[in-house]
């Protein structure tokens, strides 16, 4: 899909199928591609989905909407978000629309005005997620009217879905620190699940029998 910069997101169809599938946009950490949502791609894709996929640092999420409601090749009419970490604050307008949102820094989001359906999953040892944070942010939306999900990964701390990166010094290899000093604790197994939930989450809310 292209707009007047140029080419701003890839468009990720179902292997198989006829019908105009329902969406999905990724929203990214930090605004910045990265290789954190490679699995969900496989996954939604595999499941019926399509998955929208911006191509640079700048997100444009408003024009992907549009987009992604006029395309004659996925359903504008089913679309849903998903968002890594800071990318969660890109979403907060759009809450009329299923999201999901995977670590989104709870103690920092705000609340949409408005909201429908809501999925958030993070770990309990995450500290840029704290879990009484997460609970509070979870049960206001709900107050507010929205169906909302919540997943709380046990045992598991921060950026469990990144790749391993070690910096070598005079000590040998350490695991590199990543944003405000955390350091970063991959893990492909709930990397996978995650994948699964949010797999599971959109087929309910966006998909129907028959499909």
């Amino acid at each position: 899909m292209e707009g007047e910069a140029g080419q701003l997101a890839w468009l990720h169809t179902p292997p198989t199928g006829h019908r105009a599938p329902p969406v999905i946009i990724i929203v990214p950490d930090g605004q910045q591609r990265n290789i954190r949502h490679e699995r969900h791609v496989e996954q939604l894709r595999s499941s019926g989905f399509a998955v929208l996929v911006p191509s640079g640092e700048i997100m444009a999420l408003g024009w992907l909407l549009t987009a992604a409601r006029q395309s004659p090749m996925i359903d504008g009419d089913r679309i849903g978000l998903l968002s890594f970490g800071t990318g969660a604050s890109l979403m907060i307008e759009f809450g009329r629309l299923p999201l999901a949102l995977l670590y989104p820094g709870c103690s920092q989001l705000s609340f949409p005005l408005e909201t429908a359906h809501l999925l958030l999953i993070h770990g309990d040892a995450d500290p840029a997620n704290p879990a009484f944070a997460c609970a509070a942010m979870a049960l206001g939306w709900a107050e507010l009217g929205a169906d909302v999900t919540h997943y709380v990964l046990q045992g598991v701390g921060y950026a469990w879905d990144s790749q391993p990166v070690y910096a070598l010094g005079q000590s040998g290899l350490r695991p590199l620190a990543m944003a405000h000093g955390n350091e970063a604790n991959p893990n492909a197994a709930v990397t996978e699940q995650a994948a699964d939930m949010v797999v599971q989450y959109f087929r309910g809310v966006l998909m129907w029998d028959g499909w």
